[in-house]
């Protein structure tokens, strides 16, 4: 129940949002009665919006960034239209245009926010979950407007939702949250941040394995994990990483295909990763001193990836109407251990046996539900080289066990603990606004490709396992257990 103080805190809000409309909407009239083209422009962008009609909102504003592209107001408003229609590349985009052109520009809100066009950024390419570039944006923004409520109010949203969080990483989270105010947008985190102060641990004891990474969010290709963590290029407007290909998509409207593109890039951007993980794969076997036909079969495995990246952005490209493709990788540190036998083995079982095992069965059901033939010819290519990729680490495996049976009783512990987080990792929630359309055009909803990696675990992964070690328990006896 609301406090009578809250209630008049609200009652403020609505009265100061009320005279910043009335201010709004007088300059919109007056505009629709001028003969600056880029005004009107904007003026009807900002009644679309407020009409909740963001798709026009979006042609209107994009109209009025052609007629003055020199306008930040324009492309600011713009950003926000986009967020708002769910076309979040494009939205990352020209928030970086609008960046190039004044990193210090803020765009004004209704309850008086003043957000930095870092902060767009951040806001951008967080939807598309690459939470790095945007702690990076957010950090950039509070860099150039310190204490600036919106930037440290969506920083402070970003370490808490990260896994694994310091105390230190949670003081951080919690002195940003001093910044917000009294801004209604971040009650909530607030309320979390309180907590936080009082009790630490309920937030610092939130921690997600790799291997639990991996069963709630199974990725096309082998994960290039670092120190327990992902690693993966941004996506940007580039031709450099895309085939030439001309899929169907003539029935699409404009939202299908912006949700379509952004599905492709990213599974793009996974498959770019799985080229840097193959590439370290291939390294470790050197240093191991695996046989040459392991080596083989990794490097193609590493060219294949390398394919199905380009595969993924032509696709992608063709959805969006421009070129899509990725920047640089980091590989920091991505080698250390790279001569140890067990650092070796273990990401090999969490990114090959289950990872790559649970993507083949994912693209195989994408494959079956797709109709297009472009792209089904693109997911049978993925389906079958990803199965392939899967029996490579399954190999890998089985050759480690016999060099080094000591690592047999370590290594089925690592399907005991994948067996115990799925049955502790819930079902991913239906998502209300999935468009079944794209799943003809192989897109998996997430429920149905967490699905997709249950039954691969019980009906593959399980049955592998138990046969891998009953392989080698003749060297190694019976201390080992089996899912």
């Amino acid at each position: 129940m609301q406090t009578s103080s809250q209630s008049g805190r609200d009652l403020q809000v609505a009265r100061g949002i009320l005279a910043a409309l009335t201010k709004q909407l007088e300059g919109v009239r007056a505009a629709l009665d001028g003969d600056n083209s880029s005004e009107v422009a904007r003026a009807a962008g900002r009644l679309m919006e407020l009409a909740s009609l963001p798709e026009l909102a979006v042609e209107e504003y994009t109209h009025a960034v052609q007629l003055d592209a020199s306008s930040l107001l324009a492309r600011g408003l713009l950003v926000v239209a986009l967020m708002k229609a769910k076309q979040y590349q494009e939205a990352a985009h020209q928030a970086t245009t609008l960046v190039a052109e004044d990193p210090t520009f803020e765009l004004e809100t209704l309850i008086g926010e003043r957000i930095p066009a870092l902060a767009l950024l951040g806001d951008a390419v967080a939807a598309q979950n690459k939470l790095d570039s945007a702690e990076q944006a957010y950090r950039s923004a509070l860099a150039s407007h310190p204490q600036n409520g919106y930037a440290s109010g969506r920083l402070s949203q970003l370490l808490l939702q990260r896994a694994g969080h310091s105390e230190a990483v949670v003081s951080e989270a919690i002195a940003l949250g001093l910044n917000t105010g009294e801004d209604p947008r971040f009650r909530d985190t607030r309320a979390v941040l309180r907590l936080a102060a009082s009790s630490p641990k309920v937030i610092t004891g939130i921690s997600i394995t790799p291997i639990q990474s991996i069963l709630q969010h199974a990725v096309p290709g082998r994960p290039f994990m670092v120190g327990g963590g992902r690693r993966s290029a941004a996506i940007e407007t580039s031709d450099s990483w895309k085939a030439e290909l001309s899929p169907d998509l003539r029935h699409l409207d404009g939202t299908q295909r912006a949700r379509l593109g952004e599905h492709w890039s990213e599974m793009g951007r996974e498959e770019h990763a799985s080229v840097g993980s193959f590439s370290r794969f291939v390294i470790q076997l050197l240093a191991l001193g695996a046989p040459a036909e392991l080596v083989e079969e990794a490097t193609r495995a590493m060219n294949d990836e390398t394919e199905h990246a380009k595969l993924c952005f032509g696709i992608a490209s063709a959805a969006l109407g421009h070129n899509v493709g990725v920047g640089p990788i980091e590989v920091d540190n991505c080698l250390e251990g790279s001569s140890d036998p067990w650092t070796v083995l273990h990401a090999t079982l969490v990114e090959g046996c289950v990872g790559e095992t649970a993507s083949a069965a994912i693209a195989s059901e994408s494959l079956r539900r797709c109709n297009n033939e472009c792209i089904s010819s693109v997911l049978a290519r993925i389906a079958d080289d990803e199965a392939r990729h899967a029996t490579l680490a399954w190999r890998f495996t089985e050759w480690v066990l016999q060099n080094h049976p000591e690592l047999a009783k370590n290594a089925s512990d690592v399907f005991s603990q994948a067996s115990a987080a799925l049955s502790q990792t819930s079902s991913a929630p239906p998502a209300p606004e999935w468009d079944s359309a794209l799943e003809e055009l192989g897109a998996l909803s997430p429920q149905l490709a967490q699905q997709q990696t249950r039954i691969a675990f019980y009906n593959d992964i399980v049955p592998r396992s138990r046969k891998l070690f009953d392989s080698v328990r003749d060297t190694v006896g019976n201390d080992i257990s089996t899912v």
